[in-house]
């Protein structure tokens, strides 16, 4: 992406299009690289911490919630599978029943 955003500012800069190069190229590469640059950041700020030290003293501690959430989950997941199959069931459907009224003219 951001080569992409790059060639943009190289075409506006290389046709004397300041407007485009200041207004669009200059915000757009800002927003990309503070951006991805932030998430960088996470990634590595989250790598460094001690979660085992965390949870032992008790700023995330070790109890029941999380097999709660986990049954949620799996809850959703079941549901959002069922509704996926019954969807592909009803387009079978419509596809046989044509098949047949095709088949009968």
């Amino acid at each position: 992406m951001i080569f992409g955003i790059c060639l943009r500012g190289i075409n506006s800069w290389n046709f004397r299009q300041m407007v485009d190069f200041f207004t669009e190229f200059m915000p757009m590469i800002i927003f990309a690289v503070g951006f991805f640059g932030y998430m960088v950041i996470l990634i590595f700020v989250k790598w460094s911490i001690n979660w085992d030290h965390r949870m032992a003293i008790g700023s995330c501690s070790y109890d029941q919630q999380g097999i709660i959430i986990i049954i949620i989950i799996i809850i959703f997941i079941i549901i959002i599978i069922m509704f996926i199959i019954i969807i592909l069931f009803i387009i079978v459907i419509f596809i046989i029943i044509e098949h047949q009224i095709s088949l009968s003219s």
